[in-house]
């Protein structure tokens, strides 16, 4: 009920960490909090942000019966787990043979047993009775077995993420020296080497947009990983038994602990919340294309090139549109637009609706040259944008057109924040 006591309608989307959160001391889904996931899941967007690796987070879904946005490997990786079904990978991005490398010699010299998180596997590194017992703690604690050998030097290029496994983690993490590029992240039995700059908050402002992060979502942990996530969300909360960074990086503390039902009872508390309004629905949406746009368009000289030529484009298409539907469909559209644009982000393209909507006016132009400057405009922002500029594919191309993502583009075609950012 933390978040709940912050927030006036249910968020768009809640970021879940799993152990120390959603999971019990047991590190197993609780009933109550298995019914309350599926409960949300048909109301909210929930994303899974967790240190776990594809494999050990498939179960959980497969119980939710439901597809879920996974941060993985504590935001090396994000991917879309559907029930018993392959995931689909958005990114992965491996820490690299150089940072690998010292991350392993930096993980053995702590002297317990390591783990190197592989793309689709896990290879424990032991010589000795103690580190094989530290492995099997933490195949218990995941709920999956990993291979064992006594060098791992020839699987260390694959790697995503190196575990050092320690009876004392907050020592481990410490004490370590910490070679260029990477961070050291203290979990609860072993400290993790991952790539700087990888963390959950970074993966998921990747997937969901900053705007929406910092707006529109809730995010629920416990531990030193979580920390950056719940200062980027906008309402963070730790569980009662969170870690000192974590509730000092939260907007709240709930009164629960994971094996308290946390998630169980802050979840029902969100749902209970009025709905998100149709306009406050309709800025989400924007936000999350104008997330694709950005992603289709990274550098800043293919954002100008569509800045110019897509308005010509859209002029060339209300032409076409004109002799083919006549000037009441032309204006119904250029309204739909203007209002479209001016409602999603309010002050900053209110200006622009009497520009568009003065485009209505009747266009005297050849349907014949109007259609040819239509597909020019497009084939230059495509070959010369996306092709020569950014090498890129649009965001049509990355991921699935909706009606209303058509809409949405159109009125992103307006919003020269979007270029100037």
């Amino acid at each position: 009920m933390a978040a709940a006591a912050l927030l006036k309608v249910r968020p768009a989307v809640v970021a879940l960490d799993l152990d120390g959160t959603t999971l019990d001391a047991d590190h197993k889904l609780a009933p109550a909090t298995l019914a309350a996931l599926r409960r949300a899941s048909r109301a909210v967007r929930l994303i899974f942000a967790t240190g776990r690796p594809t494999w050990d987070v498939q179960p959980f879904v497969d119980a939710l019966g439901a597809p879920v946005t996974c941060i993985l490997f504590n935001g090396a990786s994000c991917a879309t787990l559907r029930p018993h079904t392959a995931p689909v990978t958005r990114f992965l991005e491996p820490l690299g043979e150089e940072r690998a490398a010292k991350a392993y010699r930096a993980a053995i010299e702590c002297g317990g047993a390591v783990s190197l998180v592989l793309p689709t596997r896990s290879v424990g590194v032991a010589t000795n009775a103690k580190q094989r017992a530290q492995l099997a703690a933490l195949d218990r604690k995941a709920g999956s077995a990993q291979e064992v050998v006594a060098d791992g030097a020839p699987y260390v290029c694959e790697a995503i993420k190196v575990l050092a496994l320690s009876d004392d983690p907050a020592a481990t993490a410490h004490d370590v020296r910490l070679p260029d590029g990477l961070d050291v992240v203290e979990a609860e039995i072993h400290v993790e080497f991952v790539s700087r700059g990888v963390d959950k908050a970074t993966a998921l402002r990747r997937v969901l947009g900053d705007e929406m992060l910092r707006t529109a979502t809730v995010a629920i942990g416990d531990g030193h990983n979580d920390a950056a996530m719940l200062r980027a969300a906008h309402v963070g909360v730790a569980t009662a038994n969170a870690t000192e960074a974590a509730k000092t990086a939260a907007a709240a503390v709930s009164a629960w602990t994971n094996d308290g039902l946390c998630v169980s009872k802050e979840l029902d508390a969100l749902l209970a919340l009025p709905r998100r309004s149709p306009l406050q629905r309709w800025r989400d949406a924007y936000a999350e294309e104008r997330r694709k746009y950005a992603a289709a368009h990274p550098g800043a000289a293919n954002k100008w090139l569509h800045a110019l030529l897509s308005p010509i484009e859209w002029v060339a298409f209300l032409a076409v549109l004109r002799q083919c539907c006549g000037p009441v469909v032309v204006w119904a559209l250029q309204v739909c637009v203007a209002l479209g644009t001016a409602a999603a982000r309010p002050p900053h393209t209110v200006w622009l609706a009497p520009p568009q909507l003065a485009m209505a006016a009747d266009l005297h132009i050849s349907p014949i040259y109007a259609a040819a400057t239509w597909v020019a405009m497009i084939a230059l922002q495509v070959g010369v944008g996306h092709g020569l500029l950014d090498r890129t594919a649009p965001s049509a191309a990355a991921e699935p057109v909706a009606p209303q993502s058509v809409l949405l583009n159109v009125c992103i075609t307006w919003d020269f924040s979007v270029v100037v950012k």
